[in-house]
């Protein structure tokens, strides 16, 4: 799956200024309760709109328990990859040979010692997190070609979202075979005209 285009549409009757919180969701069992905001989009009036990019080419970093990053790596499915430390400092060193899983990215801590935390970006962004790898763990990913999105009052790009958050979020979108497409976002308001928000995929290209 190449990058693909999504320009989110406010057409609601929002008057409170909501977050749009967008996210996708570890398809791996033990991963439920760490859920990254990976596109939090803010101030967008009605009429306005935000254009952003999906994509499945994900980079992958390990980051150490004092705040250091190793240099992301472009990262798929059936890629295992070796936290060691090299040359004075940890890196990532790919797995050479038959894949240990063709439908998971995999990342496992090779250090004698130290935890780390396997970070996965989409597009720029954190989209997923392992924390607290000690040494021979391993932290697997793996997500759906959807999206969640919803309409939020608390949500910070990059951190964790509270689960109660999560589980409020019903809409799920599918990016299978699309190229391009408007999020349009309706409903809202005021009193007892008021309508829970929906989300609607509109002038979608196909590949």
């Amino acid at each position: 799956m190449s990058d693909i285009s999504l320009n989110f549409i406010n057409r609601s009757e929002d008057e409170s200024n909501v977050k749009i919180l967008i996210f996708q969701k570890n398809t791996l069992p033990g991963y439920e309760d760490l859920t990254i905001a990976w596109r939090v989009i803010q101030n967008c009036g009605r009429g306005d709109n935000h254009p952003f990019i999906y994509s499945t080419d994900f980079a992958l970093s390990a980051s150490d328990e004092w705040g250091n990053y190793t240099p992301r790596v472009v990262a798929g499915y059936g890629d295992t990859w070796y936290a060691v430390y090299e040359n004075y400092g940890n890196v990532l060193k790919q797995k050479s040979g038959a894949s240990l899983d063709p439908d998971r990215l995999v990342m496992i801590n090779k250090l004698g010692k130290g935890t780390l935390a396997a970070n996965v970006y989409c597009a720029g962004n954190l989209l997923a997190l392992k924390t607290n790898m000690a040494p021979g763990d391993k932290a697997m990913f793996n997500f759906d070609p959807t999206i969640w999105i919803g309409a939020v009052t608390e949500a910070e790009e990059g951190q964790k979202v509270k689960k109660e958050i999560v589980d409020g979020i019903s809409t799920e979108l599918t990016l299978t075979g699309i190229k391009s497409a408007d999020i349009v976002m309706t409903g809202g308001g005021k009193g007892a005209k008021a309508t829970p928000f929906d989300f609607q995929l509109e002038n979608v290209v196909e590949e």
